[in-house]
């Protein structure tokens, strides 16, 4: 045991070692595990690309928060002077004898650092191509089964599923009850997402919705988180976002197939009056009857005019072989020894039937038969 001494009076104490003081700290510090606290940012920086730490400082007290954390925890973008709240727990690090608050969740707040964060974001995700609208998929024409992502104790969903009702009775809901605001509510999105990218298909859902009503920046800061617009990006179906007002935006509008500017405005969008789909449809089964007798029309038109053709060749044919018959008849009866015969012309023949050709085929007092056009003479050489 060791003495001790002040100028006032002797304390006996058992004197501790540094690392069981500062675990002494810790467990003091323990009550304090759900500490919330705000301030703004300063000295931020990463440090290989795990660690991440910053100072958190009140804006007219010289009071000054170390803060730190891992890389992947962090679902805001930060930089020096924005305005943070941040959840976790006070320790003091043994090996540095340093204080500092182990952070477990941040966010953003006010409207200057909220729409920081948002633009920071925002510059992030379309350098990536996540906004790109080449890649946006349409919507289906006229779907019978859709997926919605919203909390049923909101208006929202009240006006959408009314909308709905009125213009499609039949179309079949599958809806997946979630938080739409506070910390919880990303994770609770994201979850709804991975559900109907597992099970959408199987299902039979043709087109997700994302909906909740209007609010300030901080109401809809859900929405405009990277891990949201990824989300969206993400799903294997067709999303169509209607977030807030008409004057709202989000990052989740940005990423979506198609953006609605209310949730009533998404179920018009995706949903249309069941008069309008028999209309069209009644329109279509009349575009198919004109389009088959168009084609039918045109193909007795092409069957008549290639038999006039064949008709028009075959007489061609026809003329053509008749001139060449009566042309070889022509040059068969220029042949013909008759028609020598009548220009004129005899053949003389000896008695033993043979032509004669020269003087010094016949004798004196030869007989010969000469053949002339219209009979016989017989006469005898002398």
């Amino acid at each position: 045991m060791k003495t001790i001494r002040t100028s006032q009076e002797t304390i006996d104490l058992e004197p501790l070692q540094v690392h069981e003081f500062l675990s002494l700290v810790n467990d003091g510090l323990e009550q304090y595990q759900e500490s919330v606290v705000v301030g703004e940012v300063s000295e931020f920086r990463v440090s290989q690309g795990k660690w991440v730490s910053f100072n958190l400082k009140d804006e007219h007290e010289e009071a000054l928060l170390p803060c730190f954390l891992m890389a992947m925890q962090l679902r805001v973008p930060l930089e020096d002077g924005m305005k943070v709240l941040v959840q976790g727990l006070p320790r003091v690090y043994p090996r540095f004898g340093k204080f500092s608050l182990n952070v477990k969740h941040i966010e953003a707040v006010g409207e200057g650092s909220l729409k920081r964060a948002f633009e920071l974001t925002k510059q992030k995700l379309a350098a990536e191509g996540i906004f790109d609208t080449v890649r946006k998929r349409q919507l289906p024409a006229f779907p019978e089964i859709i997926g919605l992502i919203t909390s049923t104790e909101a208006a929202a969903y009240t006006d959408f599923i009314k909308i709905v009702k009125a213009r499609f009775p039949g179309l079949t809901i599958y809806v997946a009850p979630v938080q739409v605001q506070g910390k919880e509510s990303i994770d609770g999105i994201m979850r709804a997402f991975e559900y109907f990218n597992a099970h959408g298909r199987e299902l039979g859902i043709e087109a997700v919705v994302l909906t909740r009503g209007g609010g300030s920046l901080e109401d809809l800061h859900a929405f405009n988180s990277e891990e949201m617009a990824r989300a969206v990006f993400g799903s294997k179906l067709p999303v169509i976002c209607g977030v807030g007002h008409e004057r709202d935006e989000s990052l989740a509008d940005y990423a979506a197939d198609v953006r609605a500017s209310t949730p009533s405005n998404a179920a018009e969008l995706l949903v249309r009056h069941a008069s309008d789909v028999s209309h069209d449809i009644a329109a279509y089964e009349d575009g198919i009857v004109h389009a088959v007798q168009g084609f039918i029309q045109s193909r007795v038109e092409a069957i008549d005019d290639a038999t006039g053709l064949w008709f028009q060749s075959l007489q061609t044919l026809l003329r053509q072989c008749k001139t060449n018959v009566q042309s070889q008849i022509r040059l068969l009866e220029s042949y013909n020894p008759r028609a020598v015969l009548r220009r004129g012309y005899s053949i003389a023949r000896n008695t033993a039937g043979h032509i004669v050709k020269r003087v010094t085929d016949v004798q004196t007092e030869d007989r010969l038969d000469v053949t002339v056009s219209d009979g016989t003479i017989q006469t005898v050489v002398r």
